[in-house]
């Protein structure tokens, strides 16, 4: 049974078309589930890519088997790469969150100013009776000793930020590419709902 195995890996890995072909499908299949934040698949195929280049490429597979401390320290290395890359996408994000909570403190500032309305001590009182309730991406901490709106970590996902970081980067970098199809897509609008209408009615 493990010759058929070895055997069918040597097959599927030894011609370097099937290998490249394996390993872009094994790329797209964690950058989809990634995407997807299914974690645990997106590991797997990651593990699997990993194991086809160590298979394929024996100074690779060699190295690891020989050097387990060495392959821990890379893969340390990668996790604060990882942390790095969340900090930063993290600002970007808090950034991008500051005009919703400005909608949320224009909000609080009418209900102070209407007479009929439950009046509250601060904004984060406010925060936490109106918005918390409501499963917003806001949530009230406690730091130093007083009350601050943060944003809530639990709504964004920060795993793949670190773990994936790769994944995270390569987005910005096709960020412009599918902004560009979907305002095409957009201004195409008209020519679709053109061909549905005649497919459909006839």
């Amino acid at each position: 049974m493990f010759e058929m195995i070895t055997g069918a890996l040597t097959w599927l890995l030894g011609g370097a078309f099937l290998f490249w072909i394996a390993l872009l499908v094994l790329c797209g299949f964690t950058f989809s589930n990634v995407r997807g934040r299914s974690y645990w698949w997106a590991s797997l195929c990651l593990g699997l890519l990993v194991f086809c280049v160590a298979f394929r490429v024996t100074e690779f597979g060699t190295y690891i088997l020989e050097n387990p401390l060495m392959i821990v320290a890379w893969f340390l290395g990668y996790i604060g790469i990882g942390l790095v890359v969340s900090v930063g996408k993290w600002a970007y994000v808090v950034r991008d969150s500051k005009p919703r909570l400005q909608e949320h403190r224009n909000e609080y500032k009418r209900n102070q100013e209407a007479v009929d309305a439950d009046h509250y001590e601060t904004f984060e009182d406010f925060m936490e009776d109106r918005i918390i309730n409501r499963h917003s991406s806001f949530k009230v901490r406690e730091l130093a000793g007083k009350k601050v709106v943060v944003l809530n970590t639990d709504k964004q996902p920060i795993p793949e930020w670190i773990m994936f970081w790769p994944v995270t980067i390569l987005t910005y970098v096709l960020e412009p590419v599918f902004s560009l199809v979907s305002r095409l897509a957009k201004h195409m609008g008209h020519l679709y709902d053109t061909i549905s209408a005649k497919m459909l009615s006839a």
